[in-house]
């Protein structure tokens, strides 16, 4: 019987051992993860403030282009 509990014990010393690792493993990967959204998030904030820099000033400069060349065309 002694020889059984001993089994036991260390079979459950290594299910432990296994749960705890694998526990740690998540949470590294969790915390990478993280990481890895949060560069996301800024990168996309980022992305779009410039894309929408990029729309207003092609729509000002479409709308100079069209004044410059209604003004040539209608002046002279």
């Amino acid at each position: 019987m002694n020889d059984y509990s001993t089994t036991l014990e260390t079979q459950l010393n290594t299910m432990r051992t296994q749960i705890s690792s694998s526990l740690e493993k998540a949470r590294d990967q969790r915390d990478t993860l993280k990481r890895t959204n949060s560069r996301y998030i800024t990168s996309n904030i980022i992305l779009s403030a410039l894309a929408t820099l990029l729309a207003g000033m092609a729509g000002m400069i479409g709308n100079a282009q069209k004044r410059i060349y209604s003004e040539l065309i209608f002046d002279h």
